[in-house]
């Protein structure tokens, strides 16, 4: 597996996560989703749950909205790091 990161941007609920996750599952065979969105409201929360039946099972989902940094990760694991782009 090639060490390299890439960046996608765009609008709020404009695919960015559905691409991102196609992409990493295209590069690695087990892949990791980090998440750093706070959830405040109950809209969130469903999202968050749109987002993680999506994935699916093969995902290993880890929650560090805070300190992302200080996860432990094994090499043969590609992550997606997910940081929220809205208030």
């Amino acid at each position: 597996m090639d060490n390299n990161i890439t960046l996608i941007t765009g609008g709020q609920r404009s695919g960015k996560s559905a691409f991102a996750e196609k992409l990493t599952l295209q590069r690695c065979a087990n892949p990791a989703y980090i998440a750093t969105a706070e959830i405040h409201d109950d809209e969130m929360r469903h999202r968050v749950d749109i987002h993680k039946q999506r994935r699916g099972a093969m995902w290993t989902n880890f929650e560090a909205p805070l300190s992302p940094g200080n996860l432990t990760i094994n090499n043969d694991t590609c992550f997606l790091i997910a940081l929220p782009c809205g208030p």
